[in-house]
């Protein structure tokens, strides 16, 4: 079967190649339908438990930013805070910030600051 042609060159394919083109084509089709109609599948299914896995993605937030302060804290020169009950006060004596600490590292001089707050 003639596909195209030029003056010079012309192109042919056989009967078996048109046919089973025609059937990759129809197949890659749908493949398309199938995975769309799979995916809003998995779309409803994860609505159905939404609140519950972003109340678990919540809880694994904030596991991981008390794992990377207790970490924060091995590294350097932290101490861990004193609560008290009775007062409803921040008292901070050289107080750095773990990031800006580890960026400007020991070369740059880093200023610790005292805060109270009541």
């Amino acid at each position: 079967i003639k596909v195209s042609s030029t003056k010079v060159v012309s192109r042919f394919h056989t009967p078996f190649i048109v046919e089973n083109y025609k059937m990759l084509n129809q197949l890659r089709e749908q493949l398309v339908l199938d995975c769309n109609s799979e995916w809003l599948c998995f779309l409803d299914h994860f609505n159905e438990h939404y609140h519950a896995l972003s109340r678990a993605v919540g809880h694994l937030a904030t596991v991981d930013c008390v794992f990377s302060l207790a970490e924060a804290a091995k590294q350097g020169d932290y101490c861990r805070p004193v609560i008290i009950d009775e007062k409803s006060e921040i008292m901070i004596k050289n107080g750095k910030h773990p990031v800006i600490d580890v960026l400007l590292g020991e070369q740059q001089q880093y200023v610790p600051n005292d805060t109270f707050l009541s």
